[in-house]
């Protein structure tokens, strides 16, 4: 049984039951419209459940579904004939059946071909997501495998360059046609090697049978799932069960203003056990961010009903140890992947978890304590995701399931200060009823190091990985988050920022990952290149910077910045509940969606899967309360309406869009809470005006005589106390001249800094610095002369100064200044003037206006208005405007002054196996470092066990600027040699991704493994280091032979 379920399959002896599961599902009216997508069946823009109600059992209206629409799936009637359900669950809060088929042919299965049917309680069909292969029969190659399976484990170990000595010893052989058998040999894998033949799809359009070759590399960090033909032995795929999260160094950053500050709730049901753990407790990220506590009796009575210490499903703790049912925590700092003895730590009959901690001192000193918050966390992350949905049915982790469903014997195996590496975490997640694993490493960034077991959000995102892969496809699947558009990194991103979230915070501060165990403060921006926050000059990554981002880091923090977006965008709708298990707040509402998005969305999913499934799983659980809420946080990151992902196996070919459906233009979710202030995601993206223009070629126009959707504060940035921005009717103010126009251009209304007059001039002027608008997105034409023009004063006293502006950008791809105007020490009266200037530059793309005022200086009398703003697509090129020179629009100037220093501690040699060798640089006359590049001239054979780090020895930072290029895509990283390479922040290209076939392999200019903006704004005099380490012992050996840092102050 799985999940409650047989595994049922479905051949050409079951088209009678088909068949009847037809008739009853046309009688129900169960037909998708023609204009069909051959992933859900329907227009992939139109985010809606496919059906309405349907009686009868979910699954004869699954199975009837997927027949009577199998042409809008592109799928033939043999494509969908023989097939095995492979898992089927109920998500208990809302009644959803989730149903999962698998596509089979002669027999063998079809790696990755799922389709996933989700009904919901009134039999509606909420979606379908088909990775079944189109005409399946035709694109096989053969039925009969020409290797063995001995051949096939011989040639998998190839493949993966692993050499063994011995024979394969043979312990199980089926007689299924897909021949499963078990075979084991310890010098070779250090589990039993399963084999079995399936049929792997290619990118061709190809189906290849093949054998399944599953092997558990001998230093555990590895657990390959590797597909070799059944013909010829060739490697078709290969996919890791362990998911790796080797993390590197990035900078600091600075904060913002609150978020509610009220009580925290964390547990409505305690079960009182009498147990205690002195830990860094919920929902306290790390040392850094709050205190250790000893908290009593946290289990959860829901979801571990006899507590954190059984197993029997009876009252009373089986272990006084830190074991129980949902997590084995101990120490392997020998990497054997066993406990070390005794590194349980045991509290004892009354379980009281409180041992000693110094952080002064090594972490050796202090393992009880670490490996006692691992196990505190572990059980809370099982907890409180259990409330969510992460139950027994849909696969979680537990030994004992309590008869409610799924297959247990699974529990977590936590691993503390794990001995396989440094800065580092993984964890491992086989199929549902597979025991996990989770490794945590120190981290060396410090002295003394610390210990990963204390940063929770590095727990939470290691256990965020299981919950994502078991969810992804069903619990019987481990495999479908591996492709490269799928955003596994930023679920677990996700969960980390969400369950560390506390009183004070707010979307626009910076939540960096990881900031505890590289030493840097709580505002650091952690181990991804920025940190989460809603402010989009900190962060401004958008859907089209997945196209050239590290694969699968890079490219899922993209994603956990879309969803950290829709969070705060639901947070400012619904307040904040502190309560994570049983709270309604908009943080949990929009857990709940995340969590639920999993389950609806298809094996192998990109962006725009997950996307709709988040939509769906709205109109499923709220009735789609918060659409609008949840395509504006989107829309903000260019996942918008008209946004297209293509396939997800390419994280290149998709196409970005700022736009919302028709049912959300104009939409402004009003806030319910007003506890949590306004921040860039609580005030919608605006939409695309929809007003007619007036005539003339007009691509857009805007009097402000009606609300097209201009937003106040876009970024959350502003700190002006008065002035802001508005549109409205302006009231002449007069203070030895109009300084406010009551008379605008057109009409009644402008777009001004405080319309109101008040009691003197000085009432509504702009004061206290920086007020700015953004106007709706604007799509531009691809050719053709693009004109936007504008009118505009800027008025102030003679107690002004250059520091007060009046500023207009257009943000596209990139960002430009168009017009600026200073303010200074002269009167200057409110007088209307006009500016026109072209638009040529941004052509094609969606662009959108940000105009910024501001009293920047000694508080002075500053007001600004615009008015008529238009662009227009016709007539010649335009010249800058008759009143005013504007600002060309060009990019941001480089540094204005740049010197390059050059080690003279070099050559250096670094002899084979592991071994670290370090060069060092003085620099005396450096000053502030805007822009830091570094140069590497190095000879070594198989570049990729190389592992380069500069370190600022007077400041004490460090950036990893290489690591083992070719890792994870290859096992032991490019094989090539030498590397002459300068890494730059602003490179095109990863340096982690450059195995070329020539020598040097690396030979070029590429961005570093992590950022050097680490060192932007510290002196760059000082003693600087390269070290450099071979990561893997092999007679490889090496010459450092040159290197050099690139200086350029502001």
């Amino acid at each position: 049984m799985k999940n409650g379920s047989a595994k049922i399959s479905f051949g050409l002896v079951g088209s009678m039951l088909i068949i009847a599961i037809l008739v009853l599902f046309i009688a129900v009216g169960g037909a998708v419209g023609a204009a069909g997508d051959p992933l859900q069946g329907a227009s992939a823009q139109d985010v809606s459940f496919l059906t309405g109600p349907n009686a009868g059992q979910p699954r004869d209206i699954a199975l009837g579904y997927v027949q009577q629409n199998r042409a809008a799936f592109g799928l033939s009637a043999a494509d969908v004939s023989d097939y095995v359900i492979t898992d089927q669950y109920v998500s208990d809060h809302n009644g959803t059946t989730h149903i999962y088929l698998q596509q089979r042919h002669a027999g063998y299965l079809v790696y990755n071909a799922i389709i996933n049917i989700n009904i919901a309680k009134d039999g509606s069909v909420i979606n379908v997501g088909n990775r079944f292969v189109p005409n399946l029969a035709q694109s096989v190659n053969t039925t009969k495998a020409e290797l063995t399976a001995v051949q096939a484990v011989n040639a998998a170990a190839d493949a993966l360059g692993l050499a063994y000595e011995g024979s394969l010893s043979l312990q199980e052989a089926s007689s299924d046609t897909d021949q499963k058998s078990v075979f084991i040999n310890s010098n070779l894998s250090a589990e039993p090697i399963p084999v079995w033949l399936v049929y792997q799809p290619l990118e061709n359009g190809q189906t290849h049978l093949a054998w399944n070759v599953e092997i558990h590399e001998l230093d555990h960090q590895n657990i390959w799932s590797i597909r070799v033909d059944a013909t010829t032995g060739a490697e078709l795929d290969r996919f890791n069960y362990v998911i790796h999260d080797h993390f590197g160094t990035p900078a600091n950053a600075g904060g913002n203003t609150a978020v509610a500050a009220s009580p925290l709730r964390t547990n409505n049901f305690l079960l009182q056990t009498g147990s205690q753990y002195n830990v860094f407790p919920l929902p306290v990220e790390s040392p850094s961010h709050g205190s250790r506590t000893i908290v009593s009796n946290p289990a959860n009575a829901l979801a571990s009903p006899y507590g954190w210490h059984d197993t029997n499903g009876s009252p009373g703790a089986e272990y006084t140890i830190t074991r129980g049912n949902n997590v084995h925590a101990y120490t392997d700092t020998d990497n054997n992947n066993s406990p070390d003895t005794g590194s349980s730590p045991d509290g004892g009959s009354s379980l009281n978890f409180d041992f000693p901690l110094n952080l002064s001192q090594a972490p050796s000193t202090y393992r009880p304590a670490a490996v006692t918050n691992l196990f505190y966390w572990n059980n809370i992350i099982h907890d409180v995701m259990y409330q969510y949905g992460f139950n027994e049915a849909s696969g979680n982790f537990q030994q004992n399931n309590y008869g409610r469903g799924g297959t247990g014997n699974d529990y977590v195996r936590a691993e503390a200060q794990d001995g396989g590496g440094t800065n580092n975490a993984n964890f491992s997640t086989p199929t549902d009823g597979g025991l996990p694993r989770m490794q945590m490493y120190l981290w060396n960034y410090t002295s003394p190091m610390r210990d990963g077991d204390l940063d929770n959000g590095i727990i939470i995102h290691e256990y965020g990985h299981g919950i994502s892969i078991r969810l992804t496809g069903g619990p019987g699947t481990a495999s479908c988050l591996n492709n490269q558009e799928q955003a596994g990194e930023g679920w677990s991103d996700y969960f980390a920022v969400l369950m560390t979230m506390q009183p004070g915070d707010t979307g626009p501060q910076r939540r960096g990952m990881g900031t505890y165990v590289l030493g840097q403060p709580t505002t650091g921006t952690g181990i991804r290149t920025h940190p989460y926050t809603t402010d989009m000059s900190i962060d401004p990554r958008t859907y089209d910077t997945i196209k050239t981002a590290a694969v699968p880091h890079g490219v899922g923090s993209v994603w956990a910045a879309m969803v950290w977006e829709m969070t705060w965008g639901l947070i400012n709708a619904h307040g904040w509940d502190p309560n994570l298990y049983t709270g309604t707040g908009g943080n949990n509402i929009a857990l709940r969606l995340v969590i639920d998005g999993l389950k609806l969305q298809p094996c192998s999913p990109g962006f725009v899967d997950a996307r709709n499934a988040i939509l769906l799983a709205d109109q499923n659980n709220n009735g789609g309360a918060n659409q609008c809420i949840i395509w504006t946080a989107f829309a903000k990151r260019g996942l918008g309406y008209s946004a297209t992902q293509g396939s997800s196996n390419n994280r290149s070919d998709g196409t970005q869009a700022f736009n919302l459906p028709p049912q959300c233009t104009g939409a402004t979710p009003t806030p319910t809470n007003t506890t949590v202030p306004p921040t860039p995601t609580n005030t919608p993206v605006p939409p695309t005006p929809t007003n007619t223009p007036p005539p003339g070629g007009d691509i857009f126009f805007d009097n402000f005589e009606s609300n097209l959707g201009w937003i106040v504060n876009p970024n959350g940035t502003d700190n002006a106390t008065t002035g802001q921005w508005e549109r409205g009717d302006p009231e002449e103010t007069n203070s030895n001249g109009i300084k406010q126009s009551g008379t605008t251009v057109s009409g009644s209304n402008d777009l001004v800094t405080g319309r109101l007059a008040g009691s003197s001039a000085g009432s509504y002027d702009i004061d206290g610095g920086v007020t700015s608008v953004r106007s709706p997105n604007i799509t531009l034409p691809t050719s053709g002369n693009i004109t936007l023009s504008f009118s505009y004063y800027l008025a102030h006293g003679t107690n002004a100064s250059t520091a007060d502006f009046l500023r207009v950008q257009v943000v596209g791809n990139t960002t430009q200044t168009v017009f600026e105007e200073l303010g200074g020490t002269e009167n200057d009266n409110a007088v209307w003037a006009t500016f026109s200037g072209s638009l040529n530059s941004f052509a094609g793309q969606t662009v959108y206006l940000l105009i910024s005022a501001a009293d920047a200086s000694t508080a002075s009398l500053v007001e600004a208005a615009i008015d008529d703003v238009r662009i227009t697509g016709s007539g010649p090129t335009p010249t800058p405007g008759p009143t005013n020179t504007p600002v060309p629009p060009t990019a941001t100037p480089p540094p204005s002054s740049c010197t390059t220093y050059t080690s003279t501690n070099v050559p250096i040699n670094l002899p084979n196996g592991t071994s670290t060798i370090s060069s060092n640089l003085t620099i005396s006359d450096a000053g502030t470092i805007g822009d830091l590049d570094v140069s590497v001239t190095m000879a070594h054979t198989w570049v990729g066990d190389l592992h380069f780090v500069l370190r600022n020895q007077t400041t004490g930072t460090a950036v990893t600027i290489i690591d083992r290029p070719g890792v994870p895509a290859s096992t032991y990283g490019c094989s090539g040699d030498n590397i002459n390479a300068t890494l730059s922040d602003e490179a095109a290209s990863p340096v982690e991704n450059q195995c070329a076939s020539g020598t040097p392999t690396i030979n070029g200019t590429f961005t570093p493994n992590n950022p050097l903006s680490a060192f932007d704004g510290q002196s760059g005099n000082g003693t600087w280091v390269l070290e450099v380490t071979d990561l893997y012992t092999s007679a490889d050996a090496g010459t450092l032979n040159a290197w050099s840092v690139r200086i350029c102050t502001p």
